[in-house]
């Protein structure tokens, strides 16, 4: 899918995405987590709930990157319910880092805690989600 300059194509959309995860995997938390919100940006313009659920992923794997496992247990559970809610998954390509995620926040939560910090991420709306990410976890 190709898309002619100013097009609102997901493609276009998902390039800071996907330039967020070679940041994150530099190390540059700060750089990824400006991407995201850029991209999180533009996908709540157009009103897309799978790149927005993609997005609080982002957000839960720069805050696993930074220590913040409490924070990126709620952005998981968070995300894991918008894609519920839509009725889609997170994208395949993200599948590697989501079992890492997992497996990495759990083991620094434990599992009790890992469990009740997702499910209370799953309690919030888009909208809080998203500002907890937006206050938690600051690009700078």
């Amino acid at each position: 899918m190709t898309g002619t300059p100013g097009n609102d194509t997901p493609l276009r959309k998902m390039h800071p995405l996907l330039v967020a995860q070679i940041e994150l995997r530099r190390g540059s938390v700060s750089a990824a987590t400006r991407l995201i919100t850029q991209a999180l940006h533009e996908f709540q313009r157009i009103s897309d709930p799978l790149m927005t659920a993609n997005c609080l992923f982002g957000f839960a794997l720069a805050a696993s990157a930074r220590g913040s496992y409490s924070l990126a247990a709620n952005l998981i559970g968070s995300a894991g319910a918008l894609y519920d809610a839509s009725g889609t998954q997170l994208i395949a390509a993200l599948g590697h880092d989501h079992k890492a995620l997992l497996a990495t926040t759990r083991a620094a939560l434990g599992a009790g805690r890992f469990e009740t910090e997702r499910q209370h991420g799953a309690t919030l709306t888009t909208a809080d989600a998203i500002h907890l990410a937006l206050t938690q976890l600051p690009s700078a």
